[in-house]
């Protein structure tokens, strides 16, 4: 059984750009007359290009009516002008046995039998798997470097890690045998609290040596605030964590309440209740004075007491109050005229 073979037309992708072709088109049926010679060239494909028919040994040529019959579309006119267009552009040829031939026929024609196709088809499919193929093969590859790349990395890392460990112990170890030999490990000793003691007739107020001294120190009336805690705690029977807290705080302000005054010595600084010491009068002091009392006595006409007045002055002064007047009263004049 012999192969069947299959035909196909072959264009370029310039094909419509070519000279030819496009003074074709640039006719008034150019359309047409394109159309019309890819027809052609397919319609001599198992004829080697050549526009012709063998019957027996006989060979006939192509003819205008064979050319309209074969392709339908394009009447007698068309198919005239079509082919003397094809002769002057080249396109087509009269052989020495007086046929026309597509020119260039290899160009524009091309061919394959069934098993050829077969082949190639088998071919392209191994192509295909082949490059798939290499394709899972890279993919595997990255994958697997990329793995080993991630081992690899983590191996050093861990390494790396191992090695800084051994170098921190190393440090460390010689570091604390330096230490244990420089430097004697503190003794890990429980500070221990300062022992308390009763205070007060019921024995219920606790404080140590240093609180009631310090308690001592800044209240005078200490011995009151024990006794006052000391009782309470006796009549209500509550409990105070601390007492020294308790007599600072809440004791005081009740003494505070009761109009008691704090001795606390650092809130009340000595200068608190220092009284301002009196002026000492001087001897121009009491000798005002007595003038003014005697002014005033004249004024109230108290003249036993004026005299009175006058030898106190006198003997302090050792001048007569009347002269003294004057001279004032001669000051004030003069200095009146200068007003």
């Amino acid at each position: 059984m012999s192969s069947k073979r299959y035909y196909w037309i072959k264009l370029k992708t310039n094909f419509f750009n070519q000279d030819e072709i496009d003074f074709l088109l640039s006719q008034k049926n150019g359309c047409e007359y394109v159309v019309l010679y890819q027809m052609l060239c397919l319609n001599t494909a198992n004829t080697n290009g050549k526009l012709e028919n063998r019957i027996g040994e006989m060979i006939v040529p192509y003819d205008v009516d064979k050319i309209v019959r074969d392709t339908k579309y394009f009447d007698y006119d068309t198919v005239v002008v079509a082919l003397e267009l094809y002769k002057k552009l080249g396109l087509i040829y009269l052989n020495e046995n007086g046929c026309l031939m597509i020119a260039n026929y290899d160009e524009m024609v091309g061919s394959e039998t069934s098993s050829a196709k077969r082949v190639r088809k088998w071919r392209a499919k191994q192509e295909t798997q082949k490059k798939a193929l290499q394709c899972n093969n890279d993919v595997n590859y990255n994958v697997i470097q990329e793995n080993r790349d991630k081992s690899l990395d983590i191996r050093d890392k861990d390494i790396k890690d191992i090695d800084k460990e051994s170098n921190v112990q190393m440090y460390n170890k010689s570091t604390s045998n330096e230490h244990d030999i420089l430097t004697p490990t503190p003794s890990k000793s429980k500070k221990i609290k300062p022992q308390k003691h009763k205070h007060g007739e019921y024995k219920h107020v606790l404080l140590t040596d240093d609180e009631f001294e310090r308690l001592k120190k800044d209240f005078d009336f200490y011995e009151e605030l024990i006794k006052k805690l000391d009782e309470y705690i006796e009549t209500s029977g509550k409990k105070y964590k601390n007492h020294n807290l308790v007599l600072r705080g809440w004791v005081l302000n009740w003494y505070n309440e009761q109009g008691y005054k704090t001795a606390r010595k650092e809130l009340e600084p000595s200068w608190l209740n220092d009284k301002p010491k009196p002026k000492e009068e001087t001897l121009e002091d009491k000798a005002s004075k007595l003038y003014k009392m005697w002014e005033v006595q004249l004024k109230c006409n108290q003249l036993d007491q004026a005299q009175e007045t006058v030898k106190q002055y006198k003997s302090l002064t050792g001048k007569d109050i009347e002269e003294v007047k004057k001279e004032l009263d001669e000051a004030f004049n003069v200095l009146s005229k200068f007003d």
